[in-house]
This record gives C-alpha cells, structure tokens and sequence, in this order.
C-alpha cells in the first residue's frame, strides 16, 4: 500500500494500492491525475497496512511513530450515515478526476489527428462525392451508395482490404469522386469507433463501486484505433 502525505504535518490525504507518480505538477495513480497536489506539498511512501477506519486527514504517518490519530479530525454526525456518505464523497470524487483526465485525454487525441475543420470537411465532401456518383449513374441510390461505403469503410479499419482495392470496385470513370468518397467515410467511422471506445470506458469510471475497482481502470492510445493515413 501507498499513502500520500502532506510534507508539511505528515498528515495523509489518499491511500493507493499502486504506487503514485508525484511531480513539481502533479500527482498521477494510474490514470487519475490530481492537480492541485506536487512534490512540494505531498510525498509517497511505501505501508504494510492501514488503519480500518482511515479516512483523509484522519490520520498523520510519520517514519519513526508509523500511524497517528489526527486528534483535530471531526467525525461526521452520525457516524453511521456520515461514514457511507463520506465514502461514496470520496470515491465521487475520484470518479470526477478519472472522468476529466479521460476527457483530457480523449479530446487531445482526437484534436491531434482529426481537427473540428476537417471532420466538418468530411461531413461535406462525403455529400458532394455521393452527388457527383449519384449524376453519373442511374443506377445508384444515396442509400445504396452509403450502406456500401460504410461496408468498405469497416473492412478497411479492420485491416481486410485496402483503399485501393475499394477504390477499384467501382469503373474507372468514377473512381476519384469514389475513392474521396471512401476516404472520408473511413475518417468519420474513425471517430465514431473511438468515440464508442471512450463512452465504454467513461460507463466504466461511472459504475466502479470502489476505489480498487476504480484504479483497475487503464487507458491509452494503444486502447483506441490508429488513424487511418491514405
């Protein structure tokens, strides 16, 4: 066990079962990032146990005395509602900071590989390719045309065909307006894919019913699909 302590009164603010990252910046437990604590106020060390009834700033560790009871702690009134609540308090909390480091996270890489501008430019030259295909044969419906190149789109992501090869099933003649067409519904399902990856592990955070359960919660890049680069 891990606990975090203010260097100042040795009084302990969290406890982790995974051992915390603390900078001049930050603390970060797995992917919880705490702001608003650095290495100039807090410092790690390593516990063989922990008192049952610790709650933050119930107690103060110091190396020579091991745990203290930190006789300014007031304890809610009634303890038997207050210590649920203080509890459930605690892990919202935590909750909240999982939350917004994953929203952090999320937002950074979708704005690194797929800005607002050029999802928008998607949106339009995927109606556009779809008009000019739709003019050039008779034969074609707009929902005909979008439920083929959502088809294509996924085995493209999946790895089981190439943009090429998507390309080439259409005449040669309409291959251009074809392949932008492709290119960018392979983009938007991008987004859409990651974006149901992100919601999964945001009903993940939402749901955990403890802090073990909590700080078992991992992301990143490498939980979420490449971008596509044609």
């Amino acid at each position: 066990m891990y606990i975090i302590r203010f260097k100042d009164s040795n009084l302990v603010k969290f406890v982790f079962k995974e051992e915390p990252i603390i900078t001049n910046e930050y603390v970060q437990v797995g992917n919880m990032v705490i702001t608003d604590l650095n290495s100039n106020i807090v410092e790690s060390l390593s516990v063989d146990a922990v008192p049952e009834d610790w709650k933050p700033e119930k107690y103060f560790y110091t190396d020579t005395d091991g745990w203290e009871l930190n006789t300014d702690y007031v304890e809610p009134s009634p303890v038997e509602e207050s210590t649920t609540e203080t509890n459930d308090n605690s892990l919202e909390s935590a909750k909240n900071v999982y939350l917004n480091s994953l929203d952090s996270f999320f937002t950074n890489f979708i704005k690194t590989n797929y800005s607002e501008i050029k999802q928008r430019s998607d949106l339009l030259d995927v109606e556009y390719h779809k008009s000019v295909l739709l003019s050039m044969n008779d034969n074609y419906t707009a929902n005909g045309l979008n439920k083929e190149a959502v088809d294509y789109s996924q085995k493209i992501l999946q790895g089981e065909i190439t943009l090429d090869e998507a390309i080439s099933s259409k005449p040669e003649q309409e291959q251009v307006h074809w392949g932008q067409f492709i290119k960018s519904m392979v983009r938007n399902m991008w987004y859409n894919k990651n974006k149901e990856i992100y919601r999964q592990l945001k009903k993940q955070i939402l749901e955990a019913s403890s802090f073990d359960e909590l700080t078992q919660i991992r992301w990143s890049k490498d939980d979420f699909l490449p971008f596509p680069v044609f």
